[in-house]
């Protein structure tokens, strides 16, 4: 890694990839993470975006989290690999299991649009309520926009509330401008139930 980034050393990628490969060989997940990106940016040794993958699975294989979702990521888009939404859809779901909220975000969404031919919408919403629920900003967005729409059922703008309460609490810009408008709509007994869901909310 010095190497790398030229700490103490004269920077010298070529020289990085070699010693990063013998690590990365011997089954050092940190030196496969690294191994892989070197060959997507073509880093120290000639771009390839199949050894890339090769690495990144090798990595994933050994459970490291981001690993996992990268590669789904991979498979969906064909990176390096040759696509195929079913295979994209285990290695996202593994990812998730491991309780990462963009990971559950990211499986919600694949389900949901059945990226490995069967659409799941309930349970994909599921897992986006998981990610929601520990104060993912996406996810608390895609709830709000749900509820208000009635994608599962019929609308329910206190749901609605909620969500985009929740979302501009935690700072975010595009859902400050929504619950006011919400409140527009909403009968004072909507709006108080929907403060008390908010207060009531933490992350899990």
């Amino acid at each position: 890694e010095a190497y790398l980034t030229g700490r103490g050393v004269a920077k010298d990628p070529t020289k990085a990839a070699l010693w990063i490969t013998k690590a990365a060989a011997a089954g050092d997940l940190t030196a496969q993470i690294m191994l892989s990106q070197l060959y997507q940016e073509g880093a120290g040794v000639e771009r390839d975006t199949a050894e890339s993958a090769r690495w990144l699975e090798k990595a994933a294989v050994q459970g490291d989290a981001e690993s996992q979702l990268r590669l789904g990521s991979r498979y969906l888009q064909g990176d390096g690999v040759a696509a195929n939404g079913v295979t994209a859809l285990r290695w996202i779901e593994k990812s998730a299991r491991q309780g990462g909220p963009e990971a559950q975000m990211r499986y919600g969404a694949a389900l949901a649009n059945g990226i490995d031919g069967t659409p799941r919408p309930e349970d994909g919403l599921a897992w986006i309520v998981r990610a929601a629920d520990q104060g993912y900003v996406e996810a608390l967005m895609t709830m709000g926009a749900v509820s208000i729409q009635g994608n599962f059922g019929d609308p329910d703008i206190v749901l609605a509330y909620k969500w985009f309460r929740i979302a501009a609490n935690l700072g975010e810009d595009r859902a400050l401008g929504i619950f006011p408008e919400l409140e527009e709509q909403m009968t004072p007994e909507q709006i108080a139930r929907a403060q008390k869901l908010v207060r009531e909310w933490t992350p899990k």
